[in-house]
């Protein structure tokens, strides 16, 4: 079969694409239900060949190039071909629908819920070469059952996202997201495990990843009380991206890399770190 106008000389197997996929470090999950083994392994005969990656947008075009470069060296006709998801839900929506990919690349808090559902098979580590030399915290975060789902590829610090032109802050915290100063311009992240944590943080709790009934309950009543000054919460980065370059909203929390993004090229835009684990 023709790929994009060049031959494919060879059919791949499943476990040759397994074994290529290795070859990227690992993206993160191996797509597809179980239950549709067979069915892929036929499926092959219809496939360019190409890996199918199911990516957050931009990442195709920066940290998902570099992450498949052994990959593309040994194939350098059969590049990634990426499909972009705006968030987890938009991933398992494109799943339902019959999306068939080889890997994808979600939040780590999702890997339980995506191999629950049977739409991920668990990797082969022994195909990784490199796999014992990954960090064992972030390797263990990806078992569910004692088999292997997620690959830690990447990681990083959550961070607000401001614009210098319209927000002042006055310390290194996430207290900024919850600034009466900033009251309808401000973005949270629609993810309850994030934004109880940072209420912890703010609250000053000494464990705000480990909360006891009691914090949480007081974590839900802070949320609350400052939810009146949220102008919206964001599930996708492109939306807070849109509502950045509008004007809409001029602080939120998100990935630090989000200033690479070329949306916000031209903007006043920083990303700052919080330090403070109280409010200011």
């Amino acid at each position: 079969m023709d790929m994009e106008g060049e031959p494919f000389d060879r059919r791949l197997s499943r476990a040759d694409m397994l074994r290529l996929a290795a070859l990227a470090a690992g993206a993160g999950v191996v797509a597809g239900p179980a239950a549709a083994a067979n069915a892929a392994v036929a499926r092959l005969t219809k496939e360019s060949g190409r890996l199918q990656v199911l990516d957050w947008a931009g990442y195709g075009n920066d940290g998902g190039q570099s992450m498949f470069k052994a990959y593309v060296k040994q194939h350098p006709q059969n590049k990634p071909q990426f499909t972009y998801m705006t968030n987890e839900a938009d991933a398992l929506a494109k799943l339902r629908a019959g999306g068939h990919y080889d890997l994808f690349r979600p939040y780590v808090g999702w890997v339980k819920y995506f191999a629950e559902n049977g739409f991920v098979e668990p990797w082969d580590t022994k195909l990784i070469p490199n796999f014992k030399h990954l960090n064992p915290f972030m390797v263990k975060a990806g078992q569910y059952k004692g088999k292997q789902y997620g690959i830690p590829e990447d990681w990083g610090f959550d961070a607000i996202l401001y614009r210098k032109d319209k927000v002042h802050p006055k310390a290194r915290s996430w207290s900024l997201l919850f600034d009466e100063r900033y009251k309808g311009k401000i973005a949270w992240f629609e993810d309850p495990v994030e934004n109880f944590t940072i209420a912890g943080m703010v609250l000053g709790f000494k464990n705000p990843w480990n909360q006891t009934d009691s914090q949480l309950q007081k974590s839900k009543n802070f949320l609350i009380s400052k939810k009146h000054l949220v102008r919206t919460i964001w599930s996708s980065e492109t939306d807070l991206w849109q509502l950045f370059g509008s004007g809409e909203v001029s602080s939120g929390a998100t990935a630090r890399n989000v200033l690479r993004n070329p949306d916000l090229r031209g903007l006043p835009a920083a990303s700052r770190h919080p330090v403070s684990m109280t409010s200011s």
